[in-house]
This record gives structure tokens, sequence and C-alpha cells, in this order.
């Protein structure tokens, strides 16, 4: 934050945009912004987020607007299809992105385990028997 207020002569900027859930990366943009500036949060946490007391203060002196978003698109919002055309095409690497795999009898399993936070990954994967998709045969 402070690094963004030197380069703009102190008066930060208008406009940031959080595309991580980190907490450091919420603080750090907040006090990147100047007054009446607006803060877009698109990153979604996976820990309870945390205000430190003088990030607080600048919310509140700056008199910051913050906007939370789901997606990027535009209408009319085609980004499963569009991830599913990617991936099938093999233009999106998609192992990488599970780093889990369970049977879907395993299902109730792997929620306890996030639950307990014994698996903090991104996401799961179930995996159907043969000849069985979706629950059903």
């Amino acid at each position: 934050g402070q690094a963004i207020r030197d380069w703009t002569g102190g008066r930060g900027v208008e406009v940031a945009i959080v595309a991580s859930g980190a907490n450091s990366a919420l603080n750090q943009d907040i006090a990147s912004l100047g007054s009446y500036g607006r803060l877009l949060q698109v990153g979604r946490p996976e820990r309870p987020v945390n205000l430190a007391v003088e990030t607080f203060v600048i919310l509140l002196r700056r008199q910051l607007n913050l906007h939370g978003t789901w997606a990027w698109s535009r209408l009319p919002h085609r980004e499963w299809q569009d991830a599913l055309a990617f991936a099938a095409a093999g233009a999106i690497q998609t192992a990488p992105l599970i780093s889990h795999r369970y049977a879907i009898d395993q299902a109730r399993e792997a929620f306890d385990r996030i639950r307990q936070g014994e698996d903090l990954h991104r996401k799961a994967l179930f995996v159907f028997p043969p000849g069985q998709r979706g629950g059903q045969a």
C-alpha cells in the first residue's frame, strides 16, 4: 500500500482490485487507495478475514467504497460453459487444479476432513463408478 501511495505522490489510486483471497492483499490494497477510492473484491478467502486497526481507520477516514463481485464476465455469463469448452479443447490443463480425488461414496469423509482443516485444498474431484454419472445408473 505505501509503495503505491509513494508512487502516486501520496494521492493513492482511485480503484484497487483484490483478485486473491489473501488477507494481506486486502489490507495492502485498502492502504493503497486514495480518498473516496473504490476497492473491488474478486478473490474469495478460505480463512477468516481480518482488517488491521490501521486499515480500518484508513477505510473510515478516506471514506472508501468496498464492492464484492462473483465473476469478471460481461453478459450473458457463460463462464462455466467457456471453461468446459477450453478444458475439452486442451487449452486449460486441469490436472494441476485438482488436489484430491474421492470416490463418491467417500463424500462425507471428504467434507468432514475439509471442515476439520485436514484437507485445505482448492478443488476435490468426486469420482463416480464406471457406468454411473451424477447419481444415475
